[in-house]
């Protein structure tokens, strides 16, 4: 995939808009980026400079190696946060059969995402 491919998959897993997205993000002077930068990026007509990609890798709490070329699965990619833990931790206090519920709730959660 493209940087741009990449950057439209992860805008689009997170459900935002081009312009929800610019919003996100801000550029070497702090200066917020405008919608048409990310179509831009998005369809391969250039691509952000070093500093604006750790802005997207920060927003979507992916490593910047991500965006190489040759980067594997974006699984590879994410980073630990909060939210993971919490999620461990929350799975961790339930009991056998609620585990099993979470579970397939994720996996629900996960078909629904790929269709």
């Amino acid at each position: 995939m493209t940087f741009g491919e990449k950057l439209k998959s992860l805008r689009k897993q997170n459900g935002w808009t081009m312009e929800e997205l610019a919003n996100r993000l801000s550029d070497d002077s702090g200066r917020s980026i405008k919608k048409g930068r990310v179509s831009i990026w998005e369809s391969g007509q250039n691509e952000p400079n070093f500093r604006v990609v750790q802005s997207i890798g920060s927003v979507f709490n992916v490593s910047i190696d991500y965006f190489k070329d040759n980067a594997g699965p974006l699984s590879k990619y994410v980073k630990d946060d909060r939210t993971k833990q919490e999620l461990i931790s929350i799975y961790n206090d339930l009991i056998p059969k609620r585990r099993i519920n979470l579970l397939n709730y994720a996996k629900e959660q996960i078909d629904q995402q790929n269709n």
